[in-house]
């Protein structure tokens, strides 16, 4: 029974250790990253530019936009995930998010990229990395325009790879012309920024502090140490745990009895 409680507890330090490592390496990243890594290790596909940098125009794949036609149903707008078809803007809104409006049976909702210099410039000392994103709501018939959300929904971007290990934040314009920043979760590996009180429709986009820079190739260089890192401690605690287990395999020793101590010569 002992053994058996030793390898249970051995597997189970290692099973910690592999969480520890997964969440100590997601949190080096970013501090809002610390949680488990349930999205993998798969970097994500090359950024699509509205207009993209010099070196990267020659494979640059042209952004896709969105469009859903959205229903009420019991004077509450249906729930749902609406993204661009390249998947590099996502909304998720909740039931009831657009207010209904009297003589109106749906909702046009369209994500559209847009090139930076299409827009107001963002606030003092931020640049903008990648596409800004417009998320336009019409009422059907006729329209107005949908401003205001209800409820708590969600929006996520994609941003390019980025130089550096620069902090992520969204930016929010109801014009394109003046810009706010918000509350913003910043997941590097998966280069992409979520705010989850999104509260209006308009134009969105990623930015960071001072200049965003280029797009580098592949990011995954500078995580390697720390994978190795992760790894080498994995592999140390394996080894303890097999050093472990093998002396719990050894038979006891006896309990020899010790010599008798010499007499004092008279």
């Amino acid at each position: 029974m002992a053994r058996r409680g030793v390898g249970a507890l051995a597997a189970g330090v290692v099973v910690a250790g592999a969480y520890l490592g997964g969440a100590a390496l997601s949190g080096h990243l970013s501090v809002s990253a610390r949680r488990p890594l349930l999205d993998g290790l798969s970097p994500p596909p090359p950024y699509r530019w509205v207009k993209p940098p010099p070196s990267l125009a020659a494979s640059n794949q042209a952004p896709l936009s969105g469009e859903y036609a959205m229903e009420f149903n019991g004077g509450k707008s249906v729930p749902g995930v609406f993204r661009t078809d390249d998947s590099q803007a996502v909304i998720i809104l909740l039931t009831g998010a657009i207010p209904a409006e009297p003589g109106k049976t749906s909702v046009t909702l369209t994500l559209h990229p847009l090139a930076p210099g299409a827009v107001g410039p963002p606030p003092a000392g931020y640049s903008i990395a990648g596409n800004v994103y417009r998320v336009r709501g019409v009422y059907q018939p006729g329209g107005p325009e949908v401003t205001s959300l209800t409820g708590q929904n969600q929006i996520v971007l994609v941003y390019p790879t980025p130089v550096g290990h620069p902090r992520h934040t969204l930016l929010f314009s109801p014009d394109g012309k003046s810009w706010r920043t918000l509350p913003s979760v910043d997941s590097p590996f998966q280069q992409q920024v979520s705010d989850a009180r999104v509260d209006a429709l308009g134009y969105y986009a990623v930015a960071v502090r001072g200049s965003a820079g280029a797009a580098a190739g592949s990011s995954s260089g500078s995580v390697i140490p720390f994978i190795v890192g992760a790894v080498a401690l994995l592999v140390l605690m394996a080894v303890v745990v097999l050093e472990v287990r093998r002396r719990q395999r050894q038979p006891p020793s006896r309990p020899g009895r010790h010599p008798p101590e010499p007499r004092p010569r008279r």
